[in-house]
């Protein structure tokens, strides 16, 4: 390939040289069709990609340093608990900072939604959706805690459900990566028995 393009490029040059005999306007000629032919066969210069690379080394340094020193919500599992009343079962999330900084009293915003699947598949509507919201005084990082945020005795019977959490929605709190904080699970329940699917 390189090959064809310096024989393209010296034939154009030899013929423009033909044309015209003045030494600028050869040199622009074959400078040009150099340009050209590299663009149309993919052909770029090593040195030329070495900056390229390099550039894109820098850009993300940078963005490794700037994400540096940051929390980072992630919703781990949702599971269903029982309370201290006889027959009252919740649902709870477990919510771990896995940055490498500490969250020190601050509102904590979930965003809960769970629909009904049809054919145990295809979300069809909801019937919760909601945002809670409440004050935790930290979360240093590698720590989990656990929330409710259903109650059994408020939901459907029968059916299949997908559950549907997104910690820090409006981006309140300042993250590291904003691309984990959604999570969400299928259950199944029948005759008020829940199970995940």
């Amino acid at each position: 390939m390189l090959y064809t393009s310096i024989l393209l490029s010296s034939y154009i040059v030899i013929t423009m040289w033909r044309i015209v005999y003045k030494k600028k306007v050869v040199i622009v000629t074959f400078i040009l069709t150099l340009s050209f032919i590299h663009c149309v066969f993919g052909l770029w210069s090593p040195a030329f990609s070495v900056t390229i690379s390099k550039s894109e080394d820098i850009l993300l340094e940078k963005v490794r340093s700037n994400n540096e020193g940051k929390p980072d919500l992630v919703i781990e599992d949702i599971f269903l608990w029982s309370s201290n009343v006889p027959n009252e079962y919740l649902f709870k999330y477990s919510l771990q900072n896995i940055g490498n900084v500490p969250i020190y009293s601050f509102d904590l915003e979930v965003y809960i939604k769970i629909q009904w699947l049809l054919l145990g598949r295809i979300p069809l509507f909801s019937i919760v959706s909601d945002t809670q919201i409440g004050n935790l005084e930290s979360l240093l990082p590698g720590e989990t805690v656990n929330h409710s945020f259903a109650s059994c005795d408020r939901l459907p019977k029968f059916g299949t459900y997908r559950f549907s959490l997104t910690v820090n929605p409006n981006k309140i709190i300042d993250e590291s990566d904003y691309d984990n904080n959604k999570y969400s699970e299928d259950w199944s329940v029948f005759f008020g028995q829940w199970k995940q699917l």
